[in-house]
């Protein structure tokens, strides 16, 4: 059996651009935790029934995308800059049924952040050991001692 090769890849001095784009949301349950007494310090705070603190609502979305651009330095260095810009939010609170407002303030809250971030970078990438390959014309094959076996 025949294995047909691809046309070989592009000159080694050519440049090249990408673009990334990545999106994301999450969402978790919400939990309780249930305590008979705090510890703050050197206070401990018991309660007469055991307090349920929860977390509700937890999630996160956003978005990021970069631009990349690479070209070559060397026969075998590669130098890439990039750029992006990405947005994200999330969102959580914070309840319990303490009856007692002074303590309960401390343990009601509730989370809003939104942010924008910007991206840049560079890197400079070296092969040190060269690869040894075969130059094939286009449309060139081998034979892959494996194909008669996958193929029986």
């Amino acid at each position: 059996m025949r294995t047909w090769l691809p046309t070989p890849p592009p000159a080694a001095n050519s440049r090249s651009a990408s673009l990334g784009i990545t999106a994301y949301a999450n969402e978790s349950d919400d939990f309780d935790v249930t305590l008979d007494e705090i510890h703050l310090g050197g206070v401990t705070i018991s309660f007469r029934e055991p307090q349920t603190f929860s977390v509700g609502d937890p999630e996160d979305e956003g978005w990021k995308a970069r631009l990349v651009y690479s070209w070559p330095l060397q026969q075998s260095a590669i130098a890439s800059i990039w750029a992006g810009s990405g947005e994200s939010e999330a969102t959580s609170a914070t309840t319990s049924d303490l009856i007692e407002q002074c303590i309960k303030n401390i343990f009601e809250q509730s989370f809003s952040p939104d942010e924008s971030i910007l991206y840049l970078g560079a890197s400079f990438a070296v092969q040190i050991v060269h690869r040894q390959s075969k130059s094939l014309a286009p449309g060139s094959y081998i034979e892959n001692p494996m194909a008669s076996s996958i193929s029986k």
